[in-house]
């Protein structure tokens, strides 16, 4: 007895055929799903702080260069247009320490005696304060 394959190995080619198609339509409905939830929430204000983050040390580190104190209350500025976790007291201490760490000790060192220069006497008790209560803390 002769079987006719023929139309066995048609209908195989087309299941294969509309299973490849539906697997891509699926695939590319995923991926664009995933790309909408990504693109919103917190991740838009991590990529901002990031660039601003990288710009401020490529500035920083080259030298004979001071910070600017525009550029400062644009960073800022543009930190506290983000969403609040972007720019609580966290996130902003944050940057700045990664941006300190980048410049250095010297730097630092510099910044310290500046302050102290400028603040006043109130201006000093009241960082002789804050110093002793983080000593304090830990």
């Amino acid at each position: 007895m002769r079987t006719n394959s023929k139309p066995n190995r048609w209908r195989g080619l087309l299941a294969g055929a509309i299973g490849g198609l539906i697997a891509s339509f699926v695939m590319s409905q995923v991926h664009s799903t995933l790309q909408k939830v990504e693109s919103s929430g917190k991740q838009g204000a991590e990529d901002s702080t990031v660039r601003t983050a990288s710009a401020i040390s490529q500035g920083q580190t080259s030298p004979g260069r001071a910070p600017s104190p525009t550029r400062s209350r644009a960073i800022t500025a543009a930190l506290q247009r983000e969403d609040k976790a972007a720019a609580s007291h966290t996130a902003l201490s944050r940057q700045a320490r990664a941006s300190a760490r980048i410049r250095g000790a010297a730097s630092l060192h510099q910044a310290a005696e500046k302050a102290v220069r400028t603040k006043g006497k109130a201006g000093l008790k009241r960082a002789a304060q804050k110093a002793a209560r983080t000593r304090a803390r830990g």
